[in-house]
């Protein structure tokens, strides 16, 4: 029952069971396994009896490490897990998950002896395979962590689907697709059986969302409108449309909420955000001032300023922004708002002050640590963003982003070879943007010039998802030249400075792909046109920008 998306009803019979039976440990580790899903204190709880009446019950000491671990106590999740392999030293699971803790740590060398023996207990196991590589590579284990890569990567649908019956810790352990896909398809058999459910269809809808099935998404969520749903739904769905900028149709769920429970500042500030991306500033303003003076704390003010700096009123949104900030906002979707305030001020400086606030007050918010590193990258402060680049990989391990992040950086500062791996994971783990791909071909070019397939896979797909960047087109233009197909090296050069026509790095590729051709004229004539750009416009920077003002606009916290 606790497998399916009926977790109420499971946890109603559970916990009746266990009141009948509070002597019986399995007992108390299956109702501990139902209130992981949404209660993870009492689960914790629960699980500390059942180890307490069966201290020899590893089942329940393996759940209580992986709830341990995924609460941050790195320690006392160590303890359980070693405490099972004493028992069962070939518990796979246990043993990929005492390897994420190691790395949690900084003791590598334990981690990757911990990946080795899961590995050769099932070596296609996608999931090790993965950390594996990963903790390789930071020990500078290249060699290896290559091979062990090539096999993550080889795996087909066959060694990566989900076994039939696994439990919930077998499902944390799927990659976020395989999950959405068990999780989109137990949910729609159970709307088919309660169709007037409107918890259900939230749930749809929130899921869809994250899929980024937007449209479908707005449906699902709309429809709870005709089924009578709780004011507390109503905001969940509004909460959830603002968490991915849909921002008109969460007004729709947040007005009659706010209209309901007036007081309710979170409530207020949910409406001020969603009417200032889809309706004005002035008719956020006029929601915002409804906020009654003893509770306009921190959180107002960096929405205030916010609001005041678009109606043009700079100098009263500084005053904002400094109450907000001084008053220790606890909100982190304002503190990244404030973040993207500052940064489209120029204000990089003081972006990277308040986030480090910012992470120190909410130091659980993966979407303000990865802003964090980003920002690092940005003032240039890179050993800094590498540090908590890495300490996010390592609590949030299937999260793509902080990886094409990570990969990216190390591809602007010539550390190709790196930059190959940690690009080459973040596609694997969902990362799927021209920007991965593009950094990815070119650390693969600088780092193994003599693979050209691999580069030639990824500059086309970044063409196909962004055909309009002259980077892009002329990496494309540059690889096809070294494969001596000049007619295709033409085409995306000629692209490339269509786009723009100073670009010096496509007029150099060009002017070598007319002199292979033989048309040393044009040649020639290239040259004498690159010579003219240096000398109008000797100190333009022509090296592709680190995207960090693009990525920053897209981070989002990965989905639990």
């Amino acid at each position: 029952m606790i497998r399916s998306t009926s977790v109420d009803k499971g946890l109603v019979d559970l916990r009746w069971y266990a009141e009948k039976h509070p002597n019986d440990a399995r007992g108390m580790y299956e109702l501990a396994i139902a209130e992981t899903v949404r209660e993870p204190e009492k689960a914790l709880e629960t699980l500390n009896r059942a180890v307490t009446l069966d201290p020899k019950f590893s089942a329940a000491r393996y759940a209580r490490g992986v709830l341990y671990y995924r609460m941050g106590k790195t320690d006392q999740s160590i303890a359980d897990l070693e405490e099972v392999l004493k028992k069962t030293p070939d518990d796979l699971r246990s043993l990929d998950a005492l390897g994420q803790d190691y790395m949690r740590i900084g003791k590598l060398p334990e981690a990757a002896e911990a990946f080795a023996h899961a590995l050769k207990i099932d070596p296609k196991d996608p999931k090790v395979l993965n950390n594996y590589g990963r903790v390789l590579f930071r020990l500078n284990r290249t060699a290896e962590a290559e091979k062990v890569m090539a096999d993550f990567r080889a795996l087909g649908p066959q060694e990566t689907r989900p076994r039939p019956n696994a439990g919930l810790f077998d499902f944390l352990n799927l990659s976020p697709e395989q999950q959405y896909a068990k999780y989109m398809d137990n949910l729609r058999k159970t709307m088919v059986t309660n169709p007037d459910d409107p918890t259900l269809r939230v749930q749809l809808g929130k899921t869809l969302l994250r899929q980024g099935k937007t449209e479908e998404a707005i449906a699902a969520l709309r429809s709870v409108l005709k089924l009578n749903p709780s004011l507390e739904l109503l905001a969940t769905c509004g909460k959830a449309l603002i968490e991915f900028e849909q921002y008109a149709p969460a007004r729709e769920f947040l007005e009659p909420v706010l209209a309901a429970n007036p007081g309710d500042t979170n409530l207020r500030l949910d409406l001020a955000i969603a009417d200032f991306h889809s309706g004005s500033a002035e008719e956020a303003l006029k929601v915002l001032d409804a906020t009654p003076l003893e509770q306009r704390r921190g959180d107002y003010f960096l929405l205030l300023a916010e609001i005041l700096d678009a109606m043009q009123k700079p100098q009263e949104a500084a005053a904002a922004f400094k109450r907000g900030f001084d008053a220790a906002p606890t909100r982190p979707d304002l503190y990244l708002e404030a973040a993207l305030f500052l940064f489209k001020h120029n204000q990089n400086q003081r972006a990277l002050h308040i986030l480090e606030q910012a992470t120190r007050t909410i130091p659980d918010s993966p979407a303000l640590q990865l802003m964090l590193a980003m920002t690092y990258g940005m003032v240039q402060q890179y050993e800094d963003g590498v540090n908590v680049l890495t300490r996010i990989e390592s609590r949030w391990p299937e999260w793509g982003l902080p990886y094409e992040v990570h990969g990216i950086s190390l591809e602007t500062r010539s550390r190709s070879e790196q930059a190959v791996e940690l690009l080459q994971t973040a596609i694997s783990l969902g990362a799927r943007d021209a920007n991965a791909y593009y950094y990815l071909a070119s650390a693969v070019s600088h780092a193994r010039p003599d693979d050209l397939e691999a580069a030639q896979q990824a500059i086309q797909k970044a063409l196909q998802l962004n055909p309009n960047d002259p980077f892009i087109q002329s990496l494309a233009g540059k690889i096809a030249y070294r494969q001596k197909a000049y007619p295709v090296a033409l085409e995306h050069l000629t692209a490339a400075l269509r786009l723009w026509p100073d670009m010096i790095e496509a007029h150099e590729t060009l002017a070598g792909v007319y002199r292979a051709m033989g048309e040393r004229d044009k040649s020639a004539a290239v040259l004498k046109e690159i010579v003219r750009i240096k000398q109008e416009n000797p100190t333009a920077d022509q090296n592709p920008p680190f995207p960090a003002r693009d990525l920053l606009f897209t981070v989002q916290s990965p989905t639990p």
